[in-house]
């Protein structure tokens, strides 16, 4: 019964995936930074610390990387040293509160740090958003409210810097909620249908999120079919990508993405975005210019220049402490770090 249930969260995730076509928090440093060698954080592939490949990351205050595994239900921590450790959850299946291993996940999907280092779990099967705090109490911060579409299976997760957490929903609600650092969800944007109609906050449509952030600025970014939508000042719009599906850098609907993903944002208002499909890492500017910063569209696994390194099915990414990007490289069940320069 148990493999039965890991085989049907590994093809949600695999669907996610593909419906996509296929977080710190999910922001940075400051200061302007351009990507350097890309190399191995954590396992190898043949060697990996992980029991199932890791699909979410952030970190915290102390410089630990924090990453969960969805299909094996527990949140593992990774020290700046490198060495690895179950945070949080049973490995068991289930929605009950507890310290460490006592608690359970089903589904955690994508996690987010606060300035406290509280850890955000959006755990899509058990319908609410889950607190991990620094000494591993886990407990259920904010409930599913189905009469609002609230939480109706949330995937993504990010926090800003007021301590808000944003969540994009799936499981027929397509919508992003936002909620409060005393735990109250409240309705931030999308008209509850399947779509990807620009508009208001009100009247605008997703067709599923798989990745959010928030950029510190009042912006938030959400990877959706496809494309990178923007919320902000109460209007949602596509800054990037198009119902086309590829693998083309570019401004604004000329770029293209295999399977947008995974978001973070940087102190000066870019965004990155792991490219789940194409085995690449992107960046989108403030003005809209999408370009590659690492990997390709041939999966692998190879460290070093960031034009010629290789990634398999890069999933999400997080700053460190360190102003790094880190990375949930699935595929390979490791974890990847891009060295910024500054």
């Amino acid at each position: 019964m148990k493999k039965f249930i890991y085989l049907i969260l590994s093809l949600l995730f695999l669907y996610s995936c593909k419906k996509s076509n296929s977080s710190g928090n999910n922001s940075g440093s400051d200061s302007t930074n351009t990507p350097g060698a890309v190399s191995t954080f954590a396992g190898s592939p043949t060697s990996s610390p992980f029991t199932w490949p890791p699909t979410g990351i952030c970190s915290d205050s102390k410089g630990n990387i924090f990453v969960s595994e969805n299909n094996g239900a527990v949140v593992v921590k990774i020290t700046a040293a490198g060495s690895t450790s179950t945070f949080a959850g049973s490995g068991v299946p289930g929605c009950d509160p507890g310290t460490g291993t006592a608690a359970t996940f089903t589904f955690p999907y994508e996690i987010c740090s606060d300035a406290q280092d509280n850890i955000y779990v959006a755990d899509y099967l058990c319908s609410g958003i889950k607190r991990i705090t620094p000494n591993a109490v886990v407990t259920l911060f904010a409930a599913s409210d189905p009469t609002h579409g609230i939480y109706l299976g949330p995937q993504t997760i990010c926090s800003d810097p007021q301590g808000n957490l944003y969540s994009g929903n799936q499981l027929g609600e397509e919508n992003i909620t936002k909620t409060n650092s005393a735990g109250t969800p409240s309705f931030f944007a999308g008209n509850g249908t399947n779509g990807t109609a620009d508009g208001s906050v009100t009247s605008a449509s997703f067709a599923g999120p798989t990745g959010i952030c928030a950029d510190g600025k009042g912006n938030v970014y959400v990877a959706d079919a496809h494309r990178i939508r923007k919320i902000s000042g109460g209007q949602v719009t596509t800054v990037a990508g198009s119902q086309t599906v590829g693998y083309v850098d570019g401004t604004g609907t000329a770029a293209e993405f295999g399977g947008a993903m995974g978001l973070c944002a940087d102190g000066n208002g870019n965004v990155y975005i792991a490219d789940v499909n194409n085995n690449a890492i992107r960046m989108l500017t403030p003005a809209g210019v999408v370009s590659t910063i690492a990997g390709s569209a041939n999966g692998g696994y190879q460290d070093g220049d960031p034009k010629t390194a290789m990634f398999s099915q890069p999933s999400n990414l997080c700053f460190g402490t360190d102003g790094n990007l880190y990375i949930t490289d699935y595929g390979n069940s490791v974890i990847r770090k891009i060295t910024m320069k500054k």
